[in-house]
């Protein structure tokens, strides 16, 4: 069992993040050692042939692309329609058996594109959208099954002229790694309909049985959201009821999963090990009920309960969508039932050890996601809490109850903290209460309601009385998060403090004593805390980080967003891009960004703008930050100005300033300066604020999106005003480095040593152009783009040498 764990641990070490080549060379040496000792050899091989087996996988997954030329193109696909889901949005297809034809050269625009007779196979999977503004995109039913509706659709072969483009993450600190998640979904590229040519034909045969699978969910789902109005159910409910019995957990809102989040209770609402766990085990003690009365031995009775409970558990995993969690709970129980199936005396420690390695061969990537660890770290602390006890009396059922809530808080908890940065301080107590409910009660009434209601009418009473307990557990979980220190952030703290609390929970579970001698290896932990505190909060400590400003340009792709930190102080320039589809800059890129680093409050934000790149995501912060002072575009734009939800506690427009001391803490050295260039007669790119600050006698420049014109009026207005001027040691490149900017004489005037470029990677403006990046060079300024350095750091040290670090080399 020590052996099986050390080798476990060793994996969690080295396998959570990527497998780099350093890291593979690293344990491979390890377990080739580990093959000259004689009592590890076999365990050894096995992890050797695992990580073989593993590897090989991830790098299949990684190197199947979707070619880059192709990207900006109108491409002709005919595909499969695998999955459908309706959003907020439109509609999001997922094809699958692609066939893509491209087009040829075309001299003319206006003719119609001619494609290459012989298409070219897709692997994997493509997700598209359509949109409902797009006419000429929307689905063509004609010939299907009216009453399927778009469940009809499911199984169908379609001709589609699409835009598509391969999946590439953002490049900051704590931005969330898309391209692995598309990796370990299987899909090659996303995009949208232009047009939707025709809808005819039966896909494949072979994907039969899966197709039909989808059919029926895609039903079931079309059939729980029409309870809205047929029994007059809250749409709150109905996501809630969609999320824990059919896996549709995009159902919910991002204040749903924000909840979620400070309340602990995330793994309640997907489709988890917990649920398909919890039907394998209730159709095992089914089984048991009926054949107890026909006197069957016990040996054949168990192994008919474990055979009948895998197959529940395998129907169930399918019915909700057959995602990587649900795939991991097949294969975990699987592996932890088989020495019941086939009769086998296994240790506990066995089967987890043979389930985890089945994993890593089946799903090579899961490696480096957090849930796959979770999973089994979860499985791991409740084994040993709960395996091979003797004591069947209720008060001991109990005590175990809350010494497994104890355990997975122990082991969970740092892993959780060193990912999210947050821990939630309710979650165990909140888990011990809602886990019984959710399982002995909540799901199993779910499902065998969701499974009646689609063979025979249920009365009116029966949803009614499910509303009302999904309305009032959920009130409940909002009333627990809107406790303020419901969530605390811990992500001040170095790695090694999670690291350590981690091991010696693994220790204590795994000698399973919890007696003052392993307890003492507690307190070198609390002492480095409680000194690494004290010095971070002592004056000196506090002088230095705030006499250190970072100027900090994030990679939002084609938009921009600069952020300045000086200490507890913090300032936004612009918040990048927000899409149709929902999706903003600010949720996936700049919230994370402040909330790794402890930053739950803005100083001051200034829209340089209104285009969408620069100003998108106003609400979405708005609506989750405390901003003291909103800085808003000279223009005004009544539409957008009437949506936006404000919260500041001081609302201005942009306009031309002295200098002055940015903070409100007059000691700061930190001044600035607005220049509002509409009080010229300048509308739209070359009315943006722009920005001059002053930090220990160097300068930086901050121009938004001002192009030629605005340059020429910013120079004459450094010569007119001599306590102005142009000269920076880091210029934010104007217009994202478009050719229409950056002119000459700007240059001359601002002659900045570092210019910091904001575009996004391969856009299609051609961002920053060769002309204006060669004359940076020629100017002897040295530039970094953030699509191909990612977010870049100017760090301004109290004694007036500075650094400009990029996140990518």
């Amino acid at each position: 069992m020590y052996i099986n764990s050390l080798f476990l641990l060793l994996f969690w070490c080295l396998g959570w993040s990527e497998f780099s080549v350093v890291n593979s060379l690293y344990l491979v040496t390890v377990l080739s050692v580990a093959l000259l000792v004689p009592y590890a050899r076999g365990k050894a091989a096995l992890c050797l042939a695992t990580f073989i087996l593993a590897s090989a996988g991830q790098y299949h997954l990684t190197y199947s692309q979707f070619p880059h030329p192709w990207t900006g193109k109108d491409l002709l696909i005919n595909a499969c329609v695998s999955k459908i889901k309706s959003t907020r949005v439109g509609l999001s297809l997922v094809l699958t058996d692609a066939q893509i034809s491209v087009p040829l050269l075309q001299l003319n625009k206006r003719i119609k594109p001619v494609y290459k007779a012989m298409p070219k196979p897709l692997p994997g999977s493509v997700k598209v959208s359509v949109y409902p503004y797009a006419n000429a995109a929307q689905p063509q039913l004609k010939g299907l099954d009216s009453a399927l509706g778009l469940a009809g659709l499911i199984g169908q072969k379609v001709e589609l002229i699409v835009r598509l483009k391969n999946a590439k993450n953002y490049h900051n600190y704590h931005s969330y790694d898309y391209f692995r998640w598309t990796q370990l979904e299987g899909q090659t590229a996303s995009g949208y309909v232009k047009q939707w040519l025709f809808t005819g034909g039966s896909c494949s045969r072979l994907n039969w049985p899966n197709l039909q699978l989808e059919q029926v969910r895609q039903r079931l789902w079309q059939t729980l959201q029409s309870f809205t109005e047929a029994k007059s159910m809250s749409a709150q409910s109905v996501s809630l009821w969609g999320a824990l019995v059919l896996g549709q957990s995009s159902a919910l809102t991002k204040k749903q999963w924000q909840v979620l989040s400070a309340t602990g209770t995330t793994h309640l609402m997907v489709i988890s090990g917990l649920h398909v766990g919890l039907v394998a085990v209730l159709m095992m003690f089914l089984i048991r009920l009926l054949i107890l009365p026909l006197g069957i031995r016990s040996s054949f009775g168990l192994q008919v309960g474990v055979w009948v409970g895998l197959c529940a558990a395998l129907v169930f995993a399918l019915l909700s969508g057959f995602g990587l969690p649900a795939q991991r709970a097949v294969i975990m129980l699987l592996g932890l039932m088989w020495g019941a199936i086939w009769g086998l005396k296994l240790s506990f420690s066995q089967r987890l050890y043979t389930a985890f390695f089945i994993t890593l061969i089946l799903q090579p990537i899961s490696a480096t996601r957090l849930g796959f660890w979770l999973s089994y770290v979860a499985v791991f602390a409740l084994g040993l809490v709960w395996y091979q006890s003797a004591s069947q009396q209720w008060w001991h059922r109990v005590i175990k109850l809350v010494a497994a809530q104890g355990a997975l808080s122990l082991l969970l908890v740092p892993i959780i903290a060193l990912s999210t940065g947050y821990v939630s301080v309710v979650g165990p107590l909140v888990n011990i209460i809602l886990v019984p409910v959710f399982s002995v009660f909540l799901i199993p009434a779910l499902l065998l309601v969701s499974l009646i209601s689609t063979m025979f009418a249920l009365p009116d009473f029966v949803f009614a009385g499910i509303d009302f307990t999904l309305v009032s557990l959920w009130q409940g979980l909002e009333a627990v998060a809107g406790i303020t220190w419901s969530q605390v952030f811990v992500g001040w703290l170095p790695m090694e403090s999670f690291v350590s609390a981690f091991i010696i929970g693994c220790l204590c579970l795994v000698v399973r004593r919890w007696h003052w001698p392993v307890l003492i290896l507690l307190m070198p932990l609390i002492g480095f805390v409680v000194f690494n505190s004290l010095i971070n909060n002592s004056p000196k400590t506090s002088i230095n980080s705030q006499s250190k400003v970072v100027v900090t340009l994030l990679d939002v792709g084609q938009g921009l967003s600069v952020w300045v930190r000086q200490g507890e102080h913090n300032m936004l320039y612009d918040l990048g891009n927000r899409y149709h589809s929902g999706f903003n800059l600010v949720d996936a890129v700049i919230l994370p960004e402040m909330l790794g680093q402890g930053v739950n409050q803005l100083d001051v934000l200034v829209i340089s703008h209104w285009d969408m790149d620069h100003s998108g995501g106003l609400n979405a912060l708005l609506q989750q930050q405390l901003v003291k002072r909103l800085i808003l575009p000279s223009e005004h734009k009544p539409k957008r100005e009437q949506a936006m939800v404000v919260s500041a506690a001081d609302v201005s427009r942009c306009t031309s300033t002295r200098w002055k001391a940015l903070w409100e803490d007059a000691n700061t050295p930190l001044m600035w300066r607005q220049i509002a260039l509409a009080d010229y007669g300048l509308t739209g790119n070359n009315a943006s604020c722009v920005i001059l600050l002053k930090l220990f006698g160097r300068q930086v420049l901050i121009a938004g999106d001002i192009e030629a014109k605005a340059e020429t009026i910013l120079v004459e207005l450094s010569g007119k005003l001599g306590a102005m001027s142009l000269a920076s040691d880091v210029l934010i490149a104007p217009h994202h480095g478009s050719k229409t900017s950056s002119s000459k004489e700007f240059l001359n005037h601002v002659m900045p040593a570092y210019v910091l470029i904001s575009a996004g990677k391969n856009n299609s403006y051609g961002h920053p152009h060769k002309n204006i990046t060669s004359a940076y060079w020629r100017h002897g300024s040295h530039w970094y783009n953030t699509g191909r350095h990612g977010q870049i750091q100017a760090i301004f040290e109290a004694n007036g040498s500075y650094q400009v670090m990029p996140y990518l080399p």
